[in-house]
């Protein structure tokens, strides 16, 4: 049995991340985590480009924050979690996902478009 590669180039970690959350229901870590000057050299980011994002962020803009997805599995976790994982990573990188996403300019987070959860329907506040 071959090993078919995923490609996820140019896949913003923020824009997968929402994907796999909001459309597979599979939690998931992105961003530059807490070694950020470790993680831009693992990634290769240059210099100039993280001088260029800083400057973005200091303007409150963190769409082109570079960053990572870490998925973490725990001893509950079987082979269809990972095979519910690599069949949602084909189709993200296909291009095959479901919703539209607008991205947060201030936090780079994605959410899809029209999604507006009523939290009533699912939490109460009742103050005695």
């Amino acid at each position: 049995m071959g090993v078919i590669p995923i490609n996820l180039e140019g896949v913003s970690h923020y824009l997968l991340a929402a994907i796999l959350g909001y459309e597979y229901g599979i939690g998931v870590r992105n961003g530059c985590f807490c070694a950020h000057p470790y993680m831009l050299f693992l990634m290769g980011v240059a210099d100039e480009k993280a001088k260029i994002v800083r400057d973005e962020i200091i303007r409150g803009d963190r769409r082109e924050v570079p960053g990572m997805v870490r998925v973490s599995f725990g001893l509950y976790n079987t082979i269809d979690d990972v095979d519910k994982l690599v069949s949602a990573l084909r189709a993200v990188a296909a291009q095959q996902y479901k919703g539209k996403y607008h991205q947060n300019i201030s936090n780079g987070e994605f959410i899809p478009v029209g999604w507006d959860i009523n939290f009533d329907k699912y939490f109460s506040f009742k103050s005695n």
